[in-house]
């Protein structure tokens, strides 16, 4: 993971070095970093398989770009991750997953890039570097939504006492 840091974001904090270790920088500083080197610099990681490190991975994201299915969203929403959602078209879909990119839109979580625009030349790139202009606008609408978090010991209970939490 450390490498993964390095790789990505080699300069140290600026405004908050004190507070941060030296190799770590403050979430303003990572966005400005990463808008300024975007279109330098490209870091490719492919994995066949994540298993102990995807906590890690998970842990240095600021922004993940994923399909809207409903495990997918709701783990990101879980983790206070904000999303760029692409749905499945509804020719290769029953719709859920555009209702739920809508829904995950409409109250702040996320925003919808369509399927048929991923290939328009830079759309992508612009839809990302709008989402980290607002990124704590995204994060505190997760953080302070009205959705129910239900720990797995709080379903358990609910299950074994046939009550509801």
């Amino acid at each position: 993971m450390d490498r993964l840091k390095q790789l990505i974001f080699p300069q140290k904090c600026k405004c908050c070095f004190k507070l941060a270790q030296a190799d770590n920088l403050c979430r303003r500083c990572r966005a400005e970093l990463a808008k300024e080197k975007r279109e330098s610099l490209t870091v490719e990681i492919k994995f066949e398989f994540v298993d102990k490190e995807f906590k890690d991975l998970l842990a240095a994201t600021d922004i993940v770009v994923t399909r809207s299915g409903s495990n997918a969203i709701f783990e990101f929403w879980s983790l206070n991750i904000p999303m760029l959602l692409v749905p499945l078209p509804s020719n290769a879909s029953r719709g859920e997953q555009s209702s739920n990119a809508q829904n995950f839109q409409s109250k702040g979580f996320a925003e919808i890039l369509p399927d048929k625009d991923l290939s328009k030349e830079g759309l992508l790139t612009k839809q990302i570097d709008k989402m980290y202009q607002n990124l704590d606008s995204y994060r505190a609408n997760i953080k302070n939504s009205d959705l129910k978090f239900t720990s797995n010991e709080q379903l358990y209970q609910e299950i074994v006492n046939d009550q509801t939490i």
